[in-house]
């Protein structure tokens, strides 16, 4: 149970402890989960496959997965330039300067998500779900121009015309001129 990491993790988020209410409730080798009345976080790394550390926190409660440490970060407003540069590391140093550089952040930046600060919170998850219908859209777009494509490059304007026009608003200049195009040649 007494890996680098937990030893590492426990002494950097021992603040949630001294200063937070949380508690340690589960510790396995390379992860430890701390726990409040209200929110969960935990640390993990996953030595000896992909190397990532991950750090991610929730509502106590919440079905849903945690939120990871770039959707809390921005939804702290920690200043871009304080991020840390990568999460992958196979160096224990270098992995101690992230698990400490990610405390003090969470420290400095994130007391309101700490302390289960209701309007916070609701501003991380309307964060994630904006994200969520962005990256829908962007991917709908995306597959809607390839299928369209494809069906340009056949001649076959009707379906140009069909797989494009749902998304006419949001077309760059190309392909809104091979959607003109197809609508006059179908």
């Amino acid at each position: 149970m007494n890996s680098a990491f937990n030893l590492l993790a426990r002494t950097a988020f021992e603040f949630l402890e001294k200063e937070e209410g949380f508690r340690i409730v589960e510790e396995r080798p390379n992860r430890v989960r701390f726990e409040s009345n209200r929110v969960a976080f935990a640390a993990a790394w996953d030595e000896g496959k992909s190397f990532e550390a991950f750090f991610g926190m929730g509502l106590l409660g919440n079905s849903g997965p945690l939120f990871d440490a770039g959707e809390i970060l921005k939804s702290c407003e920690v200043p871009h330039q304080e991020w840390p540069s990568g999460y992958q590391i196979t160096d224990t140093d270098a992995l101690g300067r992230l698990v400490q550089r990610v405390a003090d952040l969470l420290r400095r930046y994130c007391v309101g998500l700490l302390n289960g600060r209701a309007s916070d919170w609701e501003n991380l998850e309307t964060s994630r779900r904006t994200q969520c219908k962005q990256y829908a859209h962007d991917r709908g777009l995306t597959l809607a121009r390839n299928d369209a494509q494809a069906a340009w490059n056949q001649r076959n304007y009707s379906e140009v015309v069909r797989t494009l026009e749902p998304w006419a608003a949001h077309l760059g200049d190309v392909d809104r001129h091979r959607l003109e195009y197809a609508r006059k040649h179908r």
